[in-house]
């Protein structure tokens, strides 16, 4: 991390705070933050300037309202901000290359980030705890969405959709191993028209969504559908009773009813696209190169890629630069080799774990402590909706609520009750979790090439972006990193005795100009 121009001590510092969903928004947490990170600032003697909070946003991207407007307040010279001060390090941000990226940013403006919960600073044992909390943060983003995956191939499973229902359809209480998504009577003989209107070829999409317009089909807010939503209904395989999840390639057939067939469905795709729909994924990535893109040529500066070429006999596969500058050609078998080899040479002693792991078992603590307050919180504000949805299913036995009222309000509650129970889950920090995250800062940080080698195509290039967010450049004999790696150079300088940390042998080479 280069330091800034001119540093001059500043005392002035700004509080941001995050929550992910609009449930935690209603409750302690954001005001939690808040007062921890005031009192925090008032024990350091810093003034608090401005408070920035985003709420129900995700920290997978910096891309958050409040977050570049407190990036930009703190840039500007005039506001003399010292310090960005959060709850925890996962409120900056869950992705281990945007922290990185960000907070050096912010340090060559003179501004310093500092966490409540996690001993971070600009000394290099400070920024190392700040990038392995930075996996971390992202190790636990990662396994959360796999969880997510998980729930929906358990609905998908039951052929049952887990989102809001899409325009023509709408939602309801699954009865046994009923759907959960039925017909809206208002609205699917209008999208049914629809499509038979683009299967003939004969009418422009601007046409077609004005003719059903004028028929009368609205959003659910009484609104006119955009072209945008309309051109997403035509291409949408939900319709031909398909459906298709984000990160999962190949289609699940659902066990709603299909407004159109499958026949139709692929006529307008025709129309639209002059080609027949391919209902089943197709592999982006070759296992033969996961280091396409990701390593750059060290004389031209453009990711390699990877091809095959043909010989007498068969094809052989290798890594090339893109621009044909012919500085960097190799086998997979050797460019592989020679990162393994250049991973093993980077790994620092494993009495360097020791410290780290203790840190890391001190904020879980902390964070499970903060876990508890919300689950508390969560724990009574379930207890209350549970209690309404009983209460107006004894009116409805007692005849004191009509049935439109009862079916109107119950599926309202149930998926209130389902929102917060799907809270609850998201804070369960379990013995097992903080094992998992011991032995994954081992494996990352010990034994990055043996956990490569062992690791699947989509694993290896995950470690790869966590292990050096900037990249790596190759020169045809060596590999070497543009930037600071997330820790093996942090782990070359000299570190404070208190933490009992030893400088590795064997750090990459600096590549030439």
């Amino acid at each position: 991390m280069k330091k800034p121009k001119c540093r001059i001590e500043k005392t002035n510092a700004v509080v941001y705070c995050r929550v992910s969903t609009d449930e935690q928004v209603e409750n302690l947490s954001l005001g939690t933050q808040e007062q921890r990170s005031i009192t925090y600032c008032s024990q350091k003697g810093w003034m608090v300037t401005r408070i920035f909070r985003d709420e129900g946003q995700s920290a997978k991207t910096a891309l958050r309202p409040e977050f570049q407007e407190m990036v930009k307040y703190c840039k500007n010279e005039h506001n003399g901000i010292g310090f960005v001060v959060v709850n925890d390090l996962s409120r900056f941000s869950r992705n281990s290359g945007d922290q990185i990226a960000i907070r050096a940013e912010l340090y060559a403006a003179g501004v310093m980030l500092r966490s409540v919960s996690e001993p971070i600073d600009e000394t290099s044992t400070g920024t190392l705890m700040a990038n392995v909390f930075a996996a971390l943060n992202q190790f636990d983003n990662d396994r959360k969405s796999e969880r997510t995956k998980t729930g929906m191939q358990a609905a998908a499973a039951l052929g049952r959709w887990p989102h809001k229902a899409p325009i023509g359809y709408v939602n309801q209480r699954p009865s046994g191993d009923g759907p959960n998504i039925v017909p809206d009577p208002e609205r699917y003989g209008l999208i049914q028209k629809a499509f038979e209107l683009a299967a003939t070829g004969l009418h422009s999409k601007a046409e077609i969504l004005r003719v059903i317009t004028n028929l009368g089909l609205k959003t659910v807010q009484g609104k006119p559908l955009p072209m945008q939503t309309f051109q997403r209904v035509l291409v949408n395989p939900f319709y031909a009773g398909w459906m298709v999840f984000s990160g999962q390639d190949t289609p699940i057939r659902g066990s709603h009813t299909p407004l159109v067939s499958q026949e139709m469905f692929d006529s307008v795709q025709d129309v639209l696209a002059g080609r027949r729909p391919n209902l089943t994924g197709y592999q982006k990535q070759r296992v033969e190169f996961p280091l396409r893109v990701f390593v750059r040529c060290g004389h031209c500066g453009k990711p390699l890629t990877g091809s095959f070429s043909t010989g007498r006999k068969s094809k052989y596969p290798y890594y090339r630069c893109r621009e044909n500058c012919e500085a960097v050609t190799a086998k997979p078998d050797e460019l592989h080799a020679k990162f393994i080899a250049w991973l093993e040479q980077m790994a620092p002693k494993p009495e360097s774990m020791v410290a780290i792991k203790n840190t890391i078992r001190e904020v879980w603590t902390q964070r499970q402590g903060d876990a508890e307050e919300l689950r508390s919180v969560l724990k009574r504000k379930l207890g209350q909706v549970e209690l309404r949805k009983t209460t107006l299913v004894d009116r409805w036995l007692d005849g004191k609520v009509d049935q439109s009222i009862y079916e109107e309000s119950i599926g309202r509650i149930t998926a209130e009750v389902e929102s917060v129970r799907s809270e609850l889950r998201g804070t369960e920090l379990e013995h097992l979790d903080l094992e998992l995250v011991l032995q994954f800062a081992d494996r990352i940080i010990l034994r990055p090439a043996r956990l490569w080698v062992e690791s699947s195509l989509e694993q290896k290039q995950r470690l790869q972006k966590t292990l050096f967010p900037g990249g790596v450049e190759f020169d045809g004999k060596q590999f070497g990193t543009v930037s600071t790696p997330l820790f093996f150079n942090l782990l070359e300088r000299d570190l404070d005795d208190d933490y009992g940390l030893a400088s590795p042998t064997g750090f990459e080479p600096v590549l030439s100009p």
